[in-house]
């Protein structure tokens, strides 16, 4: 455990430019301070002098922005410095009475950028802890729901995962086991950080599960009892997912609350539809079940969640599932990357991404 002493600072944690950036920043804004008890005196100093005190001043208020971070110990000294060079350089160079005005001024501007440096050094800090946070959790869901790409003897998938924030709480997934491969996509209700725990826990409870090769619907079943314990009651999860047998013959499907698998055939013009037969997972006890559908080499299978259909335009309205599924249809011979691109990229024309966007496509061989 790292103990507060051992914090990193401020610039410890700003990149070198931005930290380069707000020096010059602090030099220029604070370089005049100086300037301002002896431009209100008679008479004004000659011009080198008053370069000489411009860039004196900016220079301590840039250390003060170094040591009040790396050693606040020194703020004392350096406050005292920067009073008496205005007052040696005042009293040493200019006829007159010291304007007492001026220096309140100075005090007053200097009191300010200390409670400017204690705001930023606070809440810079934590703003770039969450920021960390944040990026951390990105890299968690890149590994929990990466980009697929694979191939076997009976089969080639792609998929794609894209989390509205950094981290969502869509899911695809193959996994290879004694009974064949279960390949399929989940979607658990809202996104962000949340949504992306929930996702974390199925992909892991679906694998954990599958260590002892079961029936799809004895799996489903299991993994609704676990989600149904260790969730709120407005969480849940949709589901669709086929299972191909190592083995020729039909390929076994399950479909809970999501919108269901699209089964595009050779030479048949709109995809058959592999729906819903059970609730979303996690919300009440049930039993689930599998059906089956005979394939072909060649057969399309393609499901997604519905951050793709629900998409709005600037007026309001939604993308809709028809004009995914005619996009699917015409390039179902396309390699599948192209095909995932051609849906991504339909989206991304008609609309902002407001939720978590996923597509599976299985191509039989």
């Amino acid at each position: 455990m790292t103990s507060a002493t051992n914090q990193p600072s401020f610039f410890d944690l700003v990149p070198g430019r931005a930290t380069l950036l707000f020096f010059i920043a602090v030099f220029f804004i604070f370089a005049p301070v100086a300037l301002l008890p002896i431009s209100m005196s008679e008479p004004v100093p000659e011009i080198g002098w008053m370069a000489l005190i411009w860039a004196l001043s900016g220079g301590v208020a840039v250390s003060w922005a170094a040591t009040f971070t790396f050693s606040r110990w020194c703020i004392a000294g350096i406050v005292f410095f920067q009073l008496g060079m205005i007052l040696a350089f005042g009293l040493a160079r200019v006829r007159g009475t010291v304007s007492w005005e001026g220096v309140a001024t100075t005090a007053a501007i200097v009191a300010g950028y200390v409670l400017f440096v204690v705001f930023i050094t606070g809440q810079g800090r934590t703003t770039l802890r969450l920021k960390t946070e944040m990026e951390l959790a990105r890299q968690i869901h890149e590994t929990l729901a990466p980009p697929i790409s694979t191939q076997s003897d009976r089969f080639e998938v792609h998929g794609v995962s894209i989390a509205s924030s950094e981290m969502g709480g869509d899911l695809i997934d193959v996994v290879e086991h004694g009974r064949g491969t279960d390949i399929f996509v989940a979607d658990v209700s809202g996104h962000g950080v949340r949504a992306g725990v929930v996702m974390g826990m199925v992909k892991s409870a679906f694998r954990a599960l599958l260590q002892s090769p079961r029936p799809l619907g004895e799996t489903l079943t299991g993994l609704n009892a676990l989600l149904e314990q260790v969730t709120t009651s407005e969480m849940y999860t949709t589901f669709a997912g086929v299972r191909v047998p190592r083995e020729g013959g039909g390929l076994e499907f399950a479909v809970a609350g999501h919108s269901g698998v699209l089964h595009y055939r050779p030479g048949v013009k709109e995809p058959a539809k592999l729906g819903s037969r059970h609730l979303p997972l996690g919300l009440f006890p049930q039993s689930c079940s599998t059906d089956t559908v005979d394939v072909e080499p060649g057969d399309l299978l393609a499901a997604y969640t519905d951050g793709l259909n629900e998409t709005e335009d600037a007026s309001g309205e939604q993308l809709g599932n028809a004009v995914i599924e005619t996009t699917i249809g015409e390039r179902r011979d396309q390699p599948l990357e192209q095909i995932a691109e051609a849906v991504l990229q339909l989206t991304r024309a008609h609309g902002a991404q407001d939720d978590d966007r996923s597509l599976l496509l299985v191509r039989l061989r």
